[in-house]
């Protein structure tokens, strides 16, 4: 019956094939299960999720990549979440990139994601995921990530994140930060950022922020900046 199917799979239609194969399902081999997973059978094979073994249903979806809608690919992977290899599903998600929902591609990325990947993950989405998960990204993975990186991500994050957080996070990398990065950034959100903290200051720290930021204070906080 199962090679029947495949011989007939061009003409009979995909409701009959799904049929087909939905019966066959724990008789016939993995190999030949993929077989029958073409464009027809990735239905089955979604339809099937909780009853075919993982790796066959994972493969089916992976080799139907370009053949499958996106939707029911990507939510094929992240049913799959526990079961596949990191490297696969996050392959998935990234192919998947404009079509996924952000929330979804997000949690892919955070759980599975080396820290290497999860950084391309969190740029590429800067603009599309929360502003809240995107800090959170960058903070749980500081030490991994180039200075430039974090930096941008502290700076454009400043309305939104708790003082003690920002504070960290300009501190950490303060000295490290290019001068031609210092001179982007918004001069008030950097010098608040030295300032409201400035019992918790490294004197070096501190003073890089206050030379930088000289010329570009308001006079009453530039004598408060001098006298400290």
């Amino acid at each position: 019956l199962f090679n029947c199917c495949i011989v007939q799979m061009l003409h009979c239609t995909t409701a009959a094939l799904v049929n087909c194969c939905y019966i066959q399902l724990l008789y016939c081999s993995t190999a030949a299960l993929y077989k029958c997973c073409t464009v027809a059978m990735f239905n089955c094979c979604i339809v099937q999720l909780l009853h075919c073994s993982t790796a066959a249903l994972y493969k089916c979806c992976i080799g139907q990549l370009s053949l499958c809608s996106i939707v029911a690919l990507f939510n094929c992977c992240i049913v799959q979440l526990l079961h596949c290899s990191t490297a696969a599903l996050y392959k998935c998600c990234i192919g998947q990139l404009l079509h996924c929902s952000t929330d979804a591609l997000f949690n892919c990325c955070i759980l599975h994601c080396s820290t290497v990947a999860l950084f391309i993950c969190c740029t590429v989405q800067l603009l599309h995921c929360s502003t809240a998960a995107f800090f959170n990204c960058f903070i749980v993975y500081p030490l991994h990530w180039s200075t430039v990186a974090m930096f941008n991500c502290c700076i454009v994050q400043l309305l939104h994140c708790s003082s003690a957080t920002l504070y960290n996070c300009c501190i950490v990398h303060l000295l490290h930060c290019s001068i031609v990065h210092l001179l982007h950034c918004s001069t008030v959100a950097l010098f608040n950022c030295c300032f409201v903290h400035l019992p918790h200051c490294t004197t070096a720290a501190l003073f890089i922020c206050h030379i930088v930021q000289l010329l570009h204070c308001l006079s009453a906080t530039l004598v408060n900046c001098r006298y400290v």
